[in-house]
């Protein structure tokens, strides 16, 4: 059909390929990822969700995925943000991570 994707991305080009016994099938090794430095990161994130610093958040996505962007096709839009009554959404409290 018109339009039909016939090839589906397995990989990201920045993981590390392996072989295995069969020729046509691969295996990732994911990234190794330093632990103080993921809690600080997961900490600051935290702190840029509680004041809403949008700049913030996209500096620190960008850390934790590095193949994080916009889509071309996004590339410009203006985004909406919807504000949320947080009585109707049935949270009591800010959730925290620990």
């Amino acid at each position: 059909r018109p339009g039909e994707k016939l090839y589906e991305e397995l990989f990201h080009e920045s993981e590390a390929l392996q072989s295995t016994t069969h020729e046509k099938i691969l295996l990732a090794r994911h990234r190794t990822v330093d632990w103080d430095w993921l809690d600080t990161t997961m900490n600051e994130l935290n702190s840029a969700c509680e004041a809403y610093d949008e700049v913030g958040l996209q500096r620190l996505f960008k850390a934790l995925v590095p193949e994080w962007g916009q889509n071309e096709a996004d590339a410009g839009k203006d985004l909406m943000a919807i504000p949320i009554d947080e009585k109707e959404s049935g949270r009591e409290e800010q959730p925290t991570l620990h």
